[in-house]
């Protein structure tokens, strides 16, 4: 067995699974192939020979929840306290205006134009 027989495995194995999947066989394949260098059965480590896997956090579309599991959300904010006024105000900035954490933190009264009901994420969306 070479290195290259050991890439040639893994570039077909992690071919067809996903990104954690290919990180685990990895890991695996490592592991086994440092065993057996241990115990004599190969006259070199292999495991130098395995690649890492790439692999981004956060790459993926996350997944969403129910309406009612939002509104559950929003309703647990404390309204008698000024930090469960300003959680439940964020969160309805998200879940009903559609709004992405670096618009609410950058977010401002100015933004707002009160009379017209209208913020400036309206004027951009066309909304």
């Amino acid at each position: 067995m070479t290195a290259r027989d050991v890439v040639g495995f893994l570039v077909v194995e992690c071919g067809r699974v996903s990104a954690g999947s290919a990180k685990g066989r990895v890991a695996e394949l490592r592991a086994l192939l440092r065993h057996v260098f241990l115990h004599g059965f190969t006259s070199r480590s292999l495991a130098v020979a395995i690649p890492p896997v790439a692999g981004w956090h956060g790459t993926t579309i996350p997944k969403t929840i129910t309406a009612a599991r939002i509104e559950e959300l929003i309703a647990s904010s404390d309204a008698t306290t000024l930090t469960g006024r300003r959680d439940r105000a964020v969160m309805l900035l998200v879940a009903r205006l559609g709004l992405r954490s670096v618009e609410v933190v950058n977010l401002e009264l100015g933004d707002i134009d009160w009379r017209a009901g209208e913020s400036w994420c309206d004027v951009r969306s066309g909304h």
